[in-house]
């Protein structure tokens, strides 16, 4: 144990990959009276593994992020490995410096975020992201970082519970944290208020339908005159495709249509919102243009909408989409 523990010090001032920290976290978990004997006196037990596990959940964070939506499957395992950590360290804040908790209480709400974007997350896990998201903003998050994720999950209770007082209220207590220019000049805060207010006309009478749509398609201008990364600048387009159906046709979206849309990676969900499924073929057209320019999350989403929208089917659209994934030009 004197040697693991040797092995243990000389890590901490090196960058751990996922395998080195797990290996870690296993061993101290197991061996715990023997490790407690062989610590120096200035060393603790439970700091100590407290500490291993911080690393393990920061090593498997970052993993789940280099990963993204390329391995959709990988990713959100990932990600779940990632929230074991993290709420482990999150309930023992106590453990972790008072300057370093906002950044694990607003990743374990960020990972179920991301993972919601390729699977159901359940009630406890949305209450739980909003609460961390939130409690992350209010040790010293970045708002600019937290406040976009932190309205996608009032998004996620929304489509739970379908309550539009209580996402309209979540939207105005999260963009407090930003002050009103940087908050229309970030554009992943509006594409998720976009996204929000979508799902409020959704639930609207017509006069207050129309004006939420107006409203979302004001934030949608927002992001796109605020240079949107590639990531963002998909979602947007996908968003206007929406907006656009929308303005044509409020009806659109009547019933339950909305619920579970996940712009721009919702063609993988079991099941698809309705509302993609009906605008799948014109979202894949609008975006396909990035796709054959070699953007490869546009590729990626062209490739899914395509499928989706062949359901019915088209022999040719899947070939497109099979060709996108290949990375070669349909």
């Amino acid at each position: 144990m004197t040697d693991l523990v040797r092995e243990w010090k000389a890590a901490l001032g090196a960058d751990l990959s996922v395998a080195e920290a797990l290996h870690f976290e296993a061993l101290f978990a197991a061996g715990a009276a023997d490790i407690s004997e062989a610590l120096p006196p200035n060393m603790s037990y439970l700091k100590t593994l407290h500490t291993i596990r911080e690393r393990a959940a920061l090593a498997l964070y970052d993993y789940a992020r280099e990963i993204n939506w390329r391995r959709p499957v990988l990713f959100v395992r990932a990600l779940a490995v990632a929230r074991g950590y993290l709420r482990d360290v999150v309930g023992h804040s106590d453990l972790t410096s008072a300057a370093r908790r906002k950044e694990f209480t607003g990743r374990l709400g960020v990972a179920t975020v991301l993972a919601a974007r390729f699977s159901t997350a359940s009630p406890s896990e949305v209450s739980e992201a909003i609460y961390t998201l939130t409690e992350s903003l209010k040790q010293g998050n970045d708002p600019a970082s937290a406040v976009p994720y932190l309205i996608e999950a009032a998004v996620l209770r929304f489509d739970i519970e379908r309550d539009p007082a209580a996402l309209l209220s979540q939207v105005r207590s999260a963009t407090a944290y930003m002050s009103k220019h940087d908050y229309e000049c970030t554009p992943a805060a509006q594409l998720a208020s976009c996204d929000a207010y979508l799902r409020l006309a959704s639930v609207a009478r017509p006069r207050a339908r129309q004006a939420a749509i107006e409203q979302a398609a004001t934030f949608l201008q927002n992001a796109l005159r605020n240079s949107p990364d590639s990531d963002d600048a998909v979602r947007a387009l996908l968003l206007d495709v929406l907006i656009e159906a929308c303005r044509v046709g409020p009806e659109i979206l009547d019933g339950d249509s909305i619920l579970g849309l996940r712009l721009p990676f919702g063609a993988r969900l079991d099941p698809p919102s309705t509302l993609l499924k009906t605008l799948a073929a014109a979202m894949a057209a609008r975006i396909n243009d990035r796709a054959l320019a070699g953007d490869l999350l546009a590729r990626g989403v062209c490739a899914d909408l395509l499928t989706l929208s062949s359901a019915e089917t088209q022999v040719e659209q899947l070939r497109t989409a099979v060709d996108l994934r290949r990375g070669s030009e349909p």
